[in-house]
């Protein structure tokens, strides 16, 4: 039953997710059609055969049988279907067509802005350690900060030449560059000192990995149901102060010695309030790592606003969001991050189920986040993308004649293909990650 729920809710959440973008995509295109005097003949919520809707003026505004977004058609916007009409599509000039098509990414920034801001307005709980200075707390055995030598105390200033001012600084520039040598430069008892380090990529989502992280305290934040440390009587709260009579003062030592003894009883010295209480407990053997079901309590911060800071607030989400998709992009091109990183429609749905039951402001962030990647997406020079149509209108502007209709024609074809074949792959790349080890070793482009 938990299982039929779960597949139900990704697929709702995601159908929610894309229903909303899409359609206050197609909106851009349409209202901006309408101040222009351009007909529009369909308005509609989901593809595929009419279900209802009613006509009101020349557009027929309805909803459809598939939940998959949804479409504006346009009178005259295909060459064949053209009759020379004044309210046609293409009987508008080139920077009119320009304009309807940068419409619909413009909508969806703005929904980005309007959604981060109500999120702000509630209230977004995020981990305090993450604008925090970039001190180092752990060092992670045999890991790559490790072996180049960081420490602990060092405190992170610059990545790859930039300088880094917050753990978010730093995890965003690490997470996003796996398997590569970066420089970094570290302030060590007041001598800056540079670091060659060569990242990992961790999880199926080949995330890079340094192996440093602040220093998180050993207090239990929460304990799962049914997991060893709930057998052995371990609540929220408790503190672990030693393992096998070793002493303990951070959470990441206590990750690293239970990950190391899958199936081996360990002496855990716990502090609850004023009380020291000794519990033994046998992680649980998974595919080699031990584990017994605890997560660290870390502090955190509310950041809540009024109306007018919330919409600055949004406004500059957006900015650092749009930075990073732009170096994501980039480093795809130069081949810095591997494909098999990116994300199809199972991944979103799974994410967008699991952020749902988080709360309403994480769920509208999320939704923001979404709606910014696919208006940004949305403007890149391809064929079939607005984008695509904005840079071809471009070129007929600046040669002042429209290109032959065959050259359109084999253009939109390619961009058509190359479409398909990308959304072939993700799909294909997010059914992968769910395969068992013994078969996912063997997919070619993630080894």
């Amino acid at each position: 039953m938990d299982r039929i729920e779960q597949v139900f809710g990704m697929a709702l959440s995601f159908l929610v997710v894309l229903t909303i973008v899409v359609v206050i995509h197609e909106l851009g295109h349409f209202i901006t059609a309408k101040l222009l005097k351009i007909r529009a003949e369909v308005f509609s919520m989901g593809f595929g055969k009419r279900i209802f809707g009613f006509k009101w003026g020349d557009t027929d505004y309805r909803l459809s049988a598939i939940p998959l977004g949804g479409y504006v058609r346009l009178s005259g916007e295909q060459n064949e279907d053209a009759k020379g009409q004044p309210d046609e599509f293409l009987s508008h000039p080139r920077w009119q067509r320009i304009f309807v098509y940068a419409m619909g990414p413009v909508m969806n920034v703005i929904l980005a802005v309007g959604l981060f801001s109500i999120a702000y307005m509630i209230g977004v709980e995020e981990p305090a350690y993450r604008e925090q200075p970039p001190l180092i707390g752990y060092v992670e055995k045999d890991s790559p900060a490790q072996k180049a030598g960081m420490r602990i105390g060092d405190l992170v200033v610059e990545i790859e030449g930039r300088k880094v001012a917050t753990w978010n600084d730093v995890e965003m520039a690490i997470s996003t560059s796996p398997d590569k040598e970066m420089g970094i430069a570290v302030e060590r008892e007041h001598t800056r000192v540079p670091v060659s380090i060569v990242t990992t990529s961790k999880t199926r989502y080949s995330i890079g990995y340094a192996g440093f992280t602040p220093r998180f305290p050993t207090r239990i934040q929460s304990v799962s149901n049914g997991m060893p440390a709930d057998r052995a009587g371990l609540q929220k709260g408790d503190v672990i102060v030693s393992i096998d009579s070793r002493p303990v003062t951070t959470f990441q030592e206590v990750s690293a010695l239970i990950r190391a003894h899958p199936g081996i009883e360990m002496a855990f010295g716990i502090r609850r309030g004023a009380d020291l209480l000794e519990k033994r407990i046998t992680p649980k053997n998974e595919k080699g790592i031990g584990v017994i079901g605890i997560s660290p309590a870390q502090d955190t911060v509310m950041r809540s606003y009024p109306f007018p800071r919330a919409i600055g607030e949004g406004g500059k989400q957006c900015w650092e969001l749009s930075t990073l998709v732009f170096q994501v992009l980039r480093k795809y091109f130069q081949r810095e991050m591997p494909i098999s990183n990116l994300s199809g429609p199972l991944d979103i749905a799974a994410i967008s189920y699991s952020i749902a039951r988080t709360g309403l402001s994480e769920f509208l962030s999320f939704l923001a986040a979404i709606s910014l990647q696919l208006g940004i997406i949305n403007l890149l020079p391809i064929p079939v993308l607005d984008g695509g149509h904005i840079f071809l209108l471009g070129i007929e502007s600046a040669a002042r004649r429209d290109l032959s209709l065959r050259i359109k024609e084999r253009i939109l074809q390619f961009g058509f293909a190359l479409i398909i074949l990308l959304m072939g792959f993700v799909l294909i790349n997010d059914i992968v990650k769910f395969l068992p080890e013994s078969l996912y070793k063997y997919v070619p482009w993630h080894n």
